[in-house]
């Protein structure tokens, strides 16, 4: 039996390499508007808490952090499953495809409150 190891992970570090598998029993996609809409508002206030428009390239490991909870996810060689938090994964993937220049930013307050700001009503 392998053992189960944890670490902390930026969303950039998370999204980077291989693509991320889903097994058979993971249910589908089911979040709404709602719950959407709760993700989008708790990241732009976590945000908004340390945002200095004075210093809007200030680097976001310069702000403070937002707990996602826990994403487990499953190795076995180059494969990465989803075993926990596949919806909440899943929105932010959709939500940065919306937004490639914030994607391509992480880095940068700037383009990120552009893209949080422009989910408004995601």
């Amino acid at each position: 039996m392998k053992n189960i190891e944890g670490d902390d992970k930026t969303l950039e570090v998370l999204l980077s390499g291989p693509a991320f598998g889903i097994d058979f029993y993971q249910r589908e996609y089911r979040w709404e508007q709602k719950q959407v809409q709760e993700l989008v508002n708790d990241l732009r206030d976590q945000f908004q808490q340390t945002w200095n428009p004075a210093k809007p390239d200030t680097p976001l490991n310069h702000q403070s952090m937002y707990f996602l909870g826990s994403i487990v996810v499953s190795k076995l060689g180059n494969d990465r499953n989803i075993v926990d938090g596949q919806q909440r994964i899943t929105t932010l993937t959709l939500l940065l495809s919306r937004r490639p220049a914030a994607a391509l930013n992480l880095g940068n307050q700037r383009a990120v409150r552009k893209g949080l700001e422009s989910c408004k009503g995601a």
